[in-house]
């Protein structure tokens, strides 16, 4: 997982191109009014290109942060929890889709106790794990995760402890042991381990990259497509005028 070192990579490349095609255009603005009309089309044609470019570039590095966030948000996770619960299950050698499934269903069965499901209220005081704050609001879904890995991987019978990660963990479960040895270490830990592996995408990085989106988009040229080749090529040129000899 390089989720945190590719984006900063990504982050950096698009900076740079930004800059380049800043003062690529500054001299292009300079000359364009010497040069005539078809080769200025061409110009804005290779600058629309280049910025084009640069906007998907920057879109997909957003995007990807972006899954990122919703995901978690869905999870009752925060982005970062959720990164560094993905960095855990494929070093534990499970596949993405399996933990988050399992975290869905971790998810989803807190929010039936939430909602007074006796049969969940009385699972998870069979663990000893309370989902309600001093002040009865809802403790954070991660806090709530590590207590059940612990209460779980403290129950000594194998085919109960089992049992138990099916439970909160749906068929997922059966593959979350190695997982919850990790949660159970509280999640602080796990995202300091997805720190150390590059794994998690710094906050900063994420605003970074929405604000090289607003720099490219302001750059001119960008409404000029390819489509629009012959228009500019139609609008600019004109034949020439006959010489006499």
């Amino acid at each position: 997982v390089d989720g945190g070192r590719a984006a900063q990579r990504a982050l950096e490349q698009i900076e740079r191109s930004t800059a380049s095609l800043d003062s690529a255009m500054a001299r292009m603005e300079q000359s364009l009014g010497r040069v005539g009309g078809m080769i200025k089309a061409h110009l804005a044609l290779m600058l629309a290109e280049m910025a084009a470019r640069l906007v998907e570039t920057a879109k997909a590095a957003v995007e990807a942060v972006g899954g990122l966030d919703e995901l978690a948000e869905q999870l009752g996770l925060t982005t970062k929890g959720l990164q560094a619960l993905q960095f855990s299950g494929i070093q534990n050698g499970l596949k993405l889709e399996q933990l988050e499934t399992g975290a869905a269903k971790f998810s989803q069965k807190i929010g039936e106790a939430a909602n007074g499901s006796k049969e969940m209220i009385e699972a998870l005081d069979h663990l000893g794990v309370r989902i309600l704050d001093v002040d009865k609001t809802l403790r954070p879904t991660e806090d709530i995760m590590s207590d059940v890995a612990r209460a779980i991987l403290a129950i000594e019978d194998p085919a109960r402890r089992a049992a138990a990660s099916v439970e909160f963990f749906g068929k997922a479960g059966t593959r979350f042991q190695p997982v919850l040895q990790d949660i159970a270490r509280g999640f602080g830990f796990m995202g300091e381990e997805a720190r150390k592996g590059g794994a998690l995408v710094d906050e900063h990085v994420v605003k970074r990259l929405d604000q090289q989106i607003l720099v490219i988009r302001r750059i001119p040229f960008l409404g000029v497509t390819r489509s629009s080749r012959a228009d500019a090529h139609a609008r600019s040129w004109s034949p020439p005028t006959p010489t006499s000899r």
